[in-house]
């Protein structure tokens, strides 16, 4: 049974007709064929639409492995017809060497309506020369692995949340992630690990080898590892460069250390969350801090052996906030740090992640850096203890699983 990805069907929806590119970016694997596909049988239950206005080509066939974009631009035309709308689906377009001059010249034809929807690989949409081109003409939409909500669904759907529960399920959402390709293989853990390496190894050699010349991998590979092991941490480019020197004997230098974390960041393997001055609501060019697209990618590392609690759940709550559209920062305030900072139509929100708050130290710190915020946007505690309130402060505190199926 094929899990609907009604979130994103509802985006695509949303820009149908509209004379943009529509770009599905995602880190590998997270679904974006399926949306794609999806969507195409979606136009088809429109009594409106008729089966000859749906072009599509799906790269990752070998069928299609030496088209040129002159064949690609001619095949489409040929299918096109002027009366109506067009509506061309390219799958994994990245295969065809300057595919975005064929995309361009269909999009600026004034003879014909094309409705034009692709992915690819992130870091060849998203090249320099590609963004400058697309400028003006493009939506990007960002897809991800299953939000939580999904995967209570998908476990619905499965008889699996019955049985065991959310509080239960939500452990396995923890320590494998949701990456809709692990369910293929869920019963067989030792699988699972397999396709989740085997994801970061397509990404690097696909995403980072294919588009950069990696003239160390050992020293890249020490880099990868040591990010998956310090989510959520502070993140020095200098640092990290100094502790692999001493640690691996490498001589891994912080220009390389920053140069593979942008790589790593534009296969969307990791993301990097900025630091924010809460005071003077500036975004501060400081190093930040990387955050894993998905836990479960991370703690394959660790053969799903639990090793940092809070960091997970940080990581958790971080992707949560990307899916529901917010833009994310980290709080810098006179005295520490608030885990995340969010904006979203010009309204803030200040949020804490703790495992626990059995410790008055805990509570202490959680607290006292939200009251020293002084504006009128909500602040909010997600934490595993299962509570909900709001104290006189107006401080929500509040489940992480409550949270995560609130929307």
């Amino acid at each position: 049974m094929e899990f609907i990805r009604k979130r994103y069907l509802d985006e695509l929806l949303k820009w149908k007709d509209k004379h943009s590119i529509k770009i599905l970016t995602g880190v590998r694997r997270c679904g974006k064929s399926t949306i794609l596909r999806q969507f195409k049988k979606l136009l088809l239950k429109d009594k409106s639409i008729n089966k000859s206005q749906i072009i599509s080509f799906n790269f990752s066939e070998e069928s299609l492995s030496t088209m040129t974009y002159h064949e690609l631009h001619e095949a489409i035309m040929k299918a096109s017809n002027k009366k109506h709308m067009n509506y061309v689906f390219l799958d994994e377009v990245q295969e065809v060497d300057n595919f975005e001059k064929a995309i361009i010249s269909l999009f600026e034809n004034e003879d014909y309506k094309f409705d034009i929807y692709i992915t690819g690989s992130n870091s060849k949409m998203f090249s320099e020369e590609l963004a400058s081109l697309f400028t003006n003409r493009y939506i990007r939409i960002k897809c991800y692995p299953f939000s939580f909500k999904e995967y209570l669904e998908f476990a619905d759907s499965t008889g699996d949340l019955q049985k065991r529960g959310r509080y239960e399920v939500f452990e396995d959402f923890l320590k494998y992630g949701s990456l809709p390709t692990i369910f293929e293989v869920w019963d067989d853990k030792k699988m699972v690990k397999t396709r989740l390496q085997s994801l970061i190894n397509d990404s690097i050699r696909h995403d980072i080898k294919g588009r950069h010349r990696l003239i160390r991998p050992e020293e890249f590979y020490q880099v990868v590892e040591y990010s998956f092991e310090n989510i959520g941490h502070d993140f020095s480019n200098r640092k990290t460069s100094n502790f692999l020197r001493s640690n691996n004997k490498t001589t891994t230098s912080y220009p390389a250390v920053r140069r593979y974390m942008e790589w790593l960041c534009e296969a969307v393997l990791f993301t990097k969350v900025r630091f924010f001055n809460t005071k003077g609501k500036k975004i501060l060019i400081t190093a930040g801090k990387y955050y894993c697209v998905d836990q479960g990618l991370r703690n394959s590392y660790s053969d799903f052996e639990i090793v940092n609690r809070g960091s997970l759940l940080e990581n958790i709550v971080l992707n949560e906030l990307m899916i529901r559209g917010y833009d994310v920062y980290i709080g810098k305030t006179r005295s520490g740090e608030i885990d995340f900072v969010t904006k979203k139509d010009s309204q803030y929100m200040y949020i804490q992640v703790a495992s626990k708050l059995d410790k008055e130290s805990t509570k202490k710190r959680e607290y006292d850096r939200l009251l020293e915020i002084n504006d009128y946007f909500k602040r909010l505690v997600i934490t595993e203890e299962q509570v909900h309130f709001t104290d006189k402060s107006g401080i929500e505190t509040i489940n992480i699983v409550e949270w995560l199926t609130k929307e």
